[in-house]
């Protein structure tokens, strides 16, 4: 509860500086692309095939692992018709809603807030996890 406290105060401090903000997006981005894209792709790309303008891909050199993260704040834990979750997934995360809180705790250890997931992802510093957030959120 903590966490989600000084996420939540970090946001509107960010917010109330927009340039502030936009450093913090900026930040984010690079950030999704250096720990998170590797398995999730570009946060960037639609969902169901939709064309964005502004999209653009970052390079693999393999498929991918995860869903698409495009517009993951507030939607629906195993919602992008995509992607094959596994059972556990699906029974461990039923009713759960991808918010701010919720996406930093799977970031903090993806196996200690999901057991029996295949992520196993686990990002310790909260500043990383902020910007990240910060991103995402723009993604939607």
């Amino acid at each position: 509860m903590a966490q989600a406290r000084i996420l939540a105060a970090a946001l509107l401090a960010a917010m109330a500086s927009p340039a502030a903000f936009a450093d913090e997006v900026g930040d984010g981005r690079a950030l999704y692309e250096t720990e998170c894209a590797y398995c999730h792709f570009s946060a960037e790309l639609p969902l169901a095939g939709r064309r964005d303008p502004g999209a653009r891909l970052v390079p693999v050199m393999m498929a991918t692992y995860g869903p698409r993260l495009a517009g993951i704040v507030g939607r629906a834990a195993g919602a992008d018709p995509a992607f094959n979750y596994s059972e556990s997934f699906v029974a461990e995360t039923r009713d759960l809603v991808w918010t701010a809180p919720n996406l930093d705790r799977l970031m903090t250890d993806a196996r200690a807030m999901i057991p029996g997931v295949r992520m196993f992802y686990r990002q310790p510093d909260a500043d990383i996890r902020r910007k990240i957030l910060a991103y995402l959120e723009t993604t939607g």
